[in-house]
C-alpha cells in the first residue's frame, strides 16, 4: 500500500498455516521459539503497521474471507 512506510512503497504478504503434525522447533536461524496469541502479540510493540495487519487477519478469520486487504479503507 502506498504511503504506509516513509522509506517507500511496501507490499506485505501474509501466509496463514496450520501445523498438522510434529512439534515445532528452532532451527539454525533461531535459538528458540515462542508461541504467542494474536492478542498477546498486538500488546507488544511491533514495527510499522503490523498491528493493522494482525487486525485485518482477525477480521478475515471471523468473516471466513478468501483474502483480506485494507486497501479500500486506506486509499
Amino acid at each position: 500500500m502506498p504511503y504506509r512506510d516513509p522509506r517507500g512503497h511496501v507490499i506485505s504478504v501474509v501466509f496463514v498455516g496450520k501445523i498438522i503434525n510434529g512439534e515445532p522447533k528452532a532451527g539454525d536461524d533461531a535459538e528458540d521459539l515462542e508461541w504467542l496469541s494474536v492478542e498477546d502479540l498486538k500488546n507488544k510493540r511491533i514495527a510499522f503497521d503490523h498491528t493493522k495487519i494482525l487486525e485485518d487477519y482477525q477480521n478475515w478469520k471471523v468473516n471466513k474471507g478468501t483474502y483480506w486487504s485494507s486497501k479500500q479503507n486506506e486509499c
